[in-house]
């Protein structure tokens, strides 16, 4: 995964977008890529069940709270064990502390309650991204793919996959 800070060199990072407001969708999709972002969107219940199951990866998720009347909250778990290096951001209309707390002890990273300014958007996606890239040091073996190891070092032991900065 690439972390830089200028936003013409973000193009690596792979954005999953679940949300079910058609005009939000297309003015996220646009302004997310113009940042640099490489977005997938999804905008439903079975759109996202169906992505649990094939391959892919992404290094990000930004996920709708309610998708019409499906409440993605009970896929939050399912996201995190598919894509457990990726983080989530939920966006909502519902705003309580309840839950918000909820949310980020099923697993959320993030949480922006609707209405949102995008700006505000792109740099938690971004702040986020630099903390778990800080973080992450390990990843377990049963990964397909470990992310963009270009001048990174990876050496296996165990279970467990070990990577350090070139140079470190």
């Amino acid at each position: 995964m690439t972390l830089p800070q200028e936003p013409s060199r973000i193009a690596a990072v792979k954005l999953l977008l679940v949300e079910d407001d058609t005009k939000l969708a297309e003015h996220l999709v646009s302004n997310l890529r113009e940042h640099g972002f490489f977005v997938t969107h999804l905008a439903d219940q079975s759109s996202l069940e169906e992505a649990l199951t094939v391959p892919s990866r992404f290094d990000i998720v930004v996920l709708d709270r309610l998708l019409g009347t499906f409440d993605s909250k009970g896929l939050l778990p399912k996201i995190r064990e598919r894509w457990p290096q990726a983080p989530v951001l939920v966006l909502s209309a519902i705003s309580t502390p309840n839950e918000r707390t909820d949310l980020i002890n099923l697993g959320a990273d993030d949480y922006m309650s609707k209405p949102f300014s995008t700006q505000e958007l792109v740099a938690r996606l971004r702040a986020t991204l630099r903390r778990t890239a800080t973080a992450a040091t390990t990843y377990s073996s049963n990964y397909s793919s470990v992310g963009n190891l270009h001048s990174r070092t990876l050496s296996k032991t165990r279970s467990t996959a070990f990577y350090r900065p070139a140079g470190s």
